[in-house]
């Protein structure tokens, strides 16, 4: 985040207007953010910007480590998992 700020702020560029109500649907841009934890970790992993402010070596390690938390993250089975699902079987 404080890269993207630096940059903003070296490059004079307009923030634009504040985002409210639901900031996954930015209907004034026309951008959308990523819906999961993958998407938004393929979408860094495709940033020039990231892969410039941050160093390329260091964003492929960081991304490493975020796809193994993902993949860990996604394989654990919830307690509310388990209360709606053991239930109905």
């Amino acid at each position: 985040m404080l890269a993207g700020i630096e940059y903003g702020i070296a490059h004079e560029l307009d923030p634009g207007a504040p985002v409210t109500g639901n900031g996954y649907r930015d209907p004034a841009t026309k951008r959308e953010l990523p819906q999961t934890w993958q998407e938004a970790i393929d979408r860094a992993a495709d940033s020039r910007f990231l892969s410039d402010a941050l160093g390329a070596d260091f964003l492929k390690i960081f991304l490493a480590i975020k796809r193994q938390e993902c993949d860990r993250f996604s394989a654990e089975v919830t307690e509310l998992d388990r209360s709606w699902y053991l239930h109905s079987t």
